[in-house]
């Protein structure tokens, strides 16, 4: 081959090489990855002296910002971040079907006492004990579930990542 072909393979290897390249964040607790953002997701934050949520979409990172549509965020200027679906998923999962289990025990058997029984609506003692205690746990399973984190620096905090394939 000749040098010119070589030099030519060689930069083509390294566009192809730097095209597979992709910048992620990720929110750690220390040094364990929470979760991995990634450009074209959603992304819900409060900034520092601001009130409320906002919700823009991810196009791309550098070095300690976050590039939107509208604007860039720098990681100094995010408050808090507030996560679609975080925590567990067993605990996610079980608080949601206690919760629902409750509710749905306390209808089927109005349901049942009213009109197949016809003895009347109105739950029994029984009834609103164990409704109660389902959604009881289910409300109790919802604590634990972290969704909001507070941007520190030192317990939570943002980082970029470079990864290519």
């Amino acid at each position: 081959m000749s040098m010119r072909k070589i030099f030519f393979l060689i930069l083509l290897l390294n566009f192809s090489y730097n095209v597979f390249a992709q910048n992620f964040m990720v929110l750690k607790k220390r040094n364990k990855v929470i979760h991995t953002f990634e450009a074209g997701q959603d992304i819900l934050f409060k900034l520092k002296k601001e009130k409320y949520y906002q919700k823009a979409m991810i196009t791309g990172f550098s070095d300690n910002v976050i590039h939107t549509h509208y604007y860039d965020l720098h990681f100094d200027e995010i408050d808090n971040i507030k996560l679609p679906k975080s925590g567990s998923h067993f605990v996610n999962l079980t608080s949601g079907l206690t919760l629902r289990a409750g509710l749905l025990f306390l209808a089927v058997d109005q349901i049942n006492q009213g009109l197949v029984r016809g003895q009347g609506f109105g739950p029994s003692e029984e009834t609103l004990l164990i409704s109660g205690s389902l959604v009881g746990i289910g409300l109790l399973l919802k604590l634990f579930v972290k969704r909001k984190f507070k941007i520190t620096g030192h317990k939570y905090r943002l980082e970029t990542t470079d990864f290519n394939y």
